[in-house]
């Protein structure tokens, strides 16, 4: 599939209204990991560690060195021709000042399989690559986040509506769209965009804000004059709006 096919497909994904809450769930998209109250083998030492979650697939999990017990968590996913590496070396001097843990799976193809219905290998890589990260490291269970660049914001979009008992927050960094549905305890949405976007519209992103506030979710929209990029501020905000969710 070309690149403008795939934007296409994307941005009909994106059109398709999240449905009521009293919707039957669906099962595609569900993670069943979760994390555990006590770790069952030793923990991760601090710094960069790879996972082996099967199928010759891996994953990187980054622990700082000074951090709180139980650890916020942040899985992060890479976009299109990119690596988790990628998204680790972005993130990690925040994950270091700020004392929260990474998790960077690795999609099983170019880019994750965004506007399609939500199931499959790269599901099962996230939930393993979770599993893994769960039974040895102590995560908060109630600040884990979701998030992603470009088709990984996307993605993030989707499996954190499809999980909003698992995630906390979406932090999505220029999304095309999602496919999702609403769920009992939803997650709080960042979207950061930049006005000057020629890979995947500004005013889709604006568009997805409404679409994603009228269904119940709290969204917070960061707009920025650059193109399809990251940038500081963008990062800062949302990390400050991740980690300062207070725990139970």
């Amino acid at each position: 599939m070309n690149d403008a096919s795939r934007r296409s497909l994307i941005l009909a994904g994106m059109t398709a209204a999240l449905p009521a809450q009293s919707a039957p769930p669906r099962r595609n998209g569900r993670l069943l990991s979760r994390p555990e109250p006590f770790a069952t083998e030793a923990p991760y030492p601090a710094g960069l560690t790879q996972l082996d979650v099967g199928a010759r697939r891996h994953a990187m999990l980054y622990a700082p060195a000074a951090a709180p017990s139980p650890l916020p968590l942040l899985v992060l996913l890479h976009g299109a021709g990119g690596e988790g590496a990628d998204m680790l070396e972005v993130f990690r001097p925040h994950a270091d000042e700020r004392g929260f843990a990474i998790l960077a799976p690795q999609s099983t193809g170019a880019t994750w399989p965004v506007g399609r219905p939500l199931g499959g290998a790269d599901v099962a890589a996230v939930d393993a690559a979770l599993a893994a990260a769960f039974a040895r490291l102590p995560v908060d269970p109630e600040r884990i986040a979701i998030g992603g660049f470009s088709d990984g914001a996307s993605y993030a979009l989707s499996l954190g509506f499809a999980n909003g008992g698992l995630f906390s927050d979406i932090l999505a960094f220029s999304p095309g769209g999602f496919v999702g549905e609403a769920t009992a305890r939803k997650a709080r949405v960042f979207i950061g965009h930049g006005r000057g976007d020629g890979v995947l519209p500004f005013k889709n992103a604006k568009d997805m804000e409404g679409l994603i506030r009228r269904a119940g979710y709290d969204v917070r929209f960061f707009e920025f004059a650059g193109g399809h990029t990251m940038n500081g501020p963008e990062i800062g905000a949302a990390l400050a709006r991740f980690l300062g969710r207070p725990t139970k």
